[in-house]
């Protein structure tokens, strides 16, 4: 490209090296490429003033032109005096090379003009762009050169710029002017300046330039001259503004997403870290809202989202941040919190907020919620845990039904630890071979023959043992899994009756516990009648239990007509809990009610459930209905019922759910002997212990977590736990919380006595229910011989000081009925909406 200009033309880098020449610079010279290139530009000239060409370098570098003249030899050695004009080469903001245009002074007014026209297409090609170059004096505030590019950019004529030089600054944004401020410091200095800022238009469009300024000084440091690039960047601002929504804002909302949230809590967190601030982070989540995206469409949700979220934002207080987390989850930052019951009836509102009736279109419905609440500093440091810790009582306040509230509190922690590693596990536990059926007897009550068997589901899992269904049934309610688990249970249950049958055992009915999403599917007489041909069971052995709760929530009076038209035997379970009618229970015609066994605990002790049994039970009679009662554990209790002239009988008193091949015995027997479980527990308890124990007047209170799992350790919160004795072996301790008995599972237990902190590492070794929702444990210490001894001494020293006083000072005892204390510890958070 050079070759086409007709006079002789170097380009050189930043270091002043020559890395181009056209051949017009050549033919001046007789120098070819390899003498010319990589030689040093002064390194060519001869008599010259080199502060002159210092200068010169010095303003091309400041973005103006720089010329002088000297002389050079040509190749041939002939003298040769010539002029240079300096040009900078800019590329984007930045000078990237010098063009060195050369005229030789001895030739005629046709190669000056020549040069003139070059420096004129050179200027062209400046103000062709769409770029505003300038430059201005500032010892008088005169432009020197306007391109007219900045027509383009500024929508001003270069006229009102000559008229007025400091309309460049009037036409700023005015929260921009503080940049503006700061770039005039530093270039004062000396410093070249890159700035973004706004700019005004005439028509009030604003536009967001980038600019480059060059300052120029002279020998005394004073400012003397102003160079500049301006270009109009919006597009590329407006891209990246497209782009932060997309990464940073829920598109249906226009809220911050949970990534922004994220960042904002951080903030927030380091902030109220240094002012002492507390705060409070409330996870809302929509319990219907992909039921309303299933039946009335994804636009009809979408427009109820929208709706909520103006709802809640309305209520948000001053300073708070709300977000869109999820789908159906929305988190609300609140700020400057002086009390935990201000939150909680700033959380109600929420939830009122949320369940007013919405109208959208031609639809109106509710959609319910439910809220969980963690608290800075209270209970976490940083904002990932109080992420973690709102979401962990999010879903206990789940667990308590719709329009809940919970607020997070340590004892959450080992129960969710739980919770994930069974909800990660369920979906492979079939495939794994970790599932497995119990059977427990029903029995007549006169004459204790075994008359019916119930199949209970339970887990082996890998690391929690053997699991109760109350752990994982309701994780698998939430999926479509609880369908595939009831038939894998209702197969596997028919198989194992049909095999007992074949064995030569006397037949019984064998019942299996059917959910709500069994039943409201359309097939679910289909699979009833494929898993009886398949097993070969004739129905009249099968009966199907149903929840009291259920029936009156599907209200299928079809579908339990259909099953008992099979000749399948219907059970309605939990019955006295769900308020049904006389009426109803006639019109269902089900051929077994099982009382409730709330009902039969305090049987003998309490007046009014011992009236309501009696009033169950006849009216059972007077239908014609078989009458059962479930979780009979005393013989009193065994006594008041056979008086009562209840049917049948199912409890620990005659068996626990016992696995097949221990329920083959009890088959082969036909009738069952009666235990006292109780006592029998308590024996085996107190043979198990080969060390004193110090029995505790008042509880000791301390802090229960999990230490390691199958070798593996666990970092998790820690729980309550109540100490009711303590030896050098192992203690006894109160829990509402459920511990496995694993020797795979270890525990780390933490408590104050006589002034030190304790710390003890040990298994469960027993477990019985004292009440319901109370349970008692014992551990076995994992301590070497040294800790032992030292343990000895110390509860010897216990021992003495509890003789004096009951409450030992600087110890964890509490002045409080126990089990009590647990029982309203164990909902103090829970707050029904």
């Amino acid at each position: 490209m050079l070759n086409q200009f007709p006079f002789p033309l170097l380009t050189l880098n930043q270091a002043g090296l020559i890395i181009e020449v056209n051949s017009a610079m050549k033919h001046l010279t007789d120098y070819d490429n390899e003498e010319l290139l990589q030689k040093t530009f002064i390194s060519l000239l001869q008599d010259y003033d080199a502060s002159e060409v210092k200068e010169q370098i010095n303003k091309v570098e400041n973005g103006t032109i720089g010329s002088f003249d000297t002389g050079i030899l040509g190749k041939n050695g002939v003298p040769l005096r010539l002029q240079f004009v300096l040009l900078p080469l800019i590329q984007g903001d930045q000078i990237k090379a010098i063009h060195v245009i050369t005229r030789d002074i001895t030739e005629s007014e046709q190669t000056k003009d020549a040069l003139l026209q070059a420096q004129d297409q050179i200027s062209n090609i400046f103000d062709t762009l769409d770029v505003s170059i300038w430059s201005v004096n500032v010892q008088d505030n005169k432009i020197l050169h306007l391109s007219p590019g900045t027509e383009i950019i500024y929508k001003r004529t270069l006229q009102e710029f000559h008229d007025n030089p400091m309309l460049w600054k009037m036409v700023i944004h005015e929260k921009d002017l503080p940049i503006i401020e700061q770039m005039q410091q530093q270039l004062r200095l000396g410093l070249s300046m890159k700035n973004e800022y706004r700019i005004i238009h005439p028509d009030g469009n604003i536009r967001w330039i980038h600019t480059r300024t060059i300052p120029q000084l002279d020998r005394t440091g004073a400012l003397i001259t102003l160079t500049g690039i301006v270009l109009d960047i919006t597009e590329r601002k407006e891209l990246e503004e497209k782009i932060r929504s997309l990464a940073f804002e829920d598109p249906l909302t226009g809220l911050p997403n949970r990534k922004q949230f994220e960042d904002i809590l951080e903030i927030e967190i380091q902030k109220s870290k240094l002012i002492g601030r507390k705060m409070a982070l409330c996870t809302l989540h929509v319990s219907r809202y992909k039921k309303i995206n299933d039946t009335l469409g994804d636009h009809i949700a979408d427009q109820s989202i929208r709706l909520l979220a103006e709802r809640l934002t309305e209520c948000i207080p001053d300073r708070s941040c709300i977000a869109r987390i999820r789908e159906d989850d929305f988190a609300i930052l609140i700020k400057d919190v002086e009390r935990t019951d201000e939150v909680l009836a700033f959380a109600d509102q929420l939830i009122q907020k949320a369940s007013r009736l919405f109208h959208v279109k031609n639809f109106e419905f509710h959609m319910f919620s439910n809220i969980g609440i963690s608290l800075f500093p209270h209970d976490c440091n940083d904002h990932l845990t109080m992420i973690k810790q709102s979401a962990i009582a999010l879903h206990r306040a789940k667990q308590h039904g719709l329009n809940n509230i919970e607020m997070y509190n340590s004892e959450l922690d080992i129960e969710s630890y739980q919770n994930y590693t069974m909800e990660r596990d369920l979906y492979k536990a079939i495939e794994r071979d970790e599932l497995t059926l119990f059977y427990q007897p029903k029995i007549d009550a006169q004459s204790y023959k075994i008359v019916g068997i119930e199949a209970l589901l339970r887990w082996n899992h890998p690391e929690w043992g053997l699991v109760l269904p109350a752990k994982f049934i309701p994780i698998a309610e939430e999926t479509d899994l609880i369908v595939y688990l009831g038939d894998w249970v209702l197969k596997q249950a028919c198989l194992q009756n049909k095999a007992w049958q074949q064995a030569g055992f006397s037949p019984v009915r064998v019942s299996v516990n059917f959910s709500a999403k069994q039943f409201i599917r359309k097939d679910m007489l289909a699979i009833l009648e494929q898993i009886l041909t398949e097993t070969e069971i004739d129905p009249k052995w099968l009966e199907i239990e149903i929840t009291e709760n259920t029936l009156l929530q599907l209200g299928e009076m079809d579908s339990l007509s259909a099953i008992r038209s099979m000749g399948i035997t219907l059970c309605i379970d939990d019955f006295g809990t769900g308020y049904s009618s006389l009426n109803y229970i006639r019109q269902l015609k089900a051929d077994v009610l099982k009382l409730d066994k709330s009902f039969i605990q305090n049987i003998c002790e309490n007046n009014e459930d011992k009236a309501i049994v009696k009033v169950m039970i006849g009216m059972a009679h007077d239908l014609n209905i078989a009458i059962i009662a479930e979780g009979v554990e005393t013989k009193d209790q065994l006594s008041l019922l056979r008086k009562l002239k209840c049917h049948e009988i199912q409890g620990f008193l005659f068996s626990p759910p016992v696995a097949p091949e221990d329920c083959e015995k009890l088959l082969a027997k036909e009738y069952c002997i009666l235990t006292d479980e109780s006592v029998t527990v308590k024996e085996n308890i107190q043979n198990r212990r080969k060390f004193f124990r110090i029995e505790f007047p008042y509880p000791l209170r301390a802090e229960m977590t999990l230490e390691e799992i199958n070798g593996k350790k666990v970092s998790i919160g820690s729980t309550e736990i109540l100490i009711d004795d303590m030896g050098p072996g192992g203690l006894r301790f109160l829990s509402f919380i459920e511990f496995p008995q694993r020797p795979n599972v270890i525990y780390k237990i933490r408590t104050e006595l006589l002034g030190n902190i304790w710390e003890f590492s040990g298994e469960v070794v027993w477990e019985i229910e004292l009440i319901p929702g109370i349970h008692q444990f014992g551990v076995k210490f994992r301590i070497d011989e040294s800790m032992q001894m030292s343990l000895i001494q110390m509860l010897n020293q216990l021992s003495v000081k509890l003789r004096r006083d009951p409450i030992v000072p600087d110890s964890g005892f509490m002045m409080v009925d126990k089990k009590k204390y647990l029982l309203s510890h164990q909902y103090k958070n829970k707050l029904n909406a």
